[in-house]
């Protein structure tokens, strides 16, 4: 599972770079002297790619249970009066 998150995340990063690039090539009139039909297509091969291969992604739960509480809810909320002796 950890390969293909790294291997999403790879691909994710080189989806954002082609896109940059292909932005500046735009934005500074360079389509002459770099033709950007390539990285259009490598981007879409990328985006189709990962369309194809969608999966969900699982996530650890954030919220913590107590391990004495056996019945699996959440925490009980804390008593009001009871304050650690060496407060008084």
């Amino acid at each position: 599972m950890l390969n293909e998150i790294s291997q999403y995340l790879a691909a994710r990063k080189e989806q954002y770079a082609l896109r940059v690039v292909i932005k500046c090539i735009e934005e500074y009139k360079l389509e002459v002297d770099f033709p950007p039909e390539n990285l259009k297509k490598q981007l879409e091969q990328l985006e189709k790619v990962k369309t194809e291969k969608k999966k969900p992604v699982v996530v650890p739960a954030n919220k913590r249970t107590r391990a004495s509480n056996s019945n699996g809810g959440p925490m009980p909320p804390a008593k009001a009066g009871s304050m650690p002796s060496f407060f008084i």
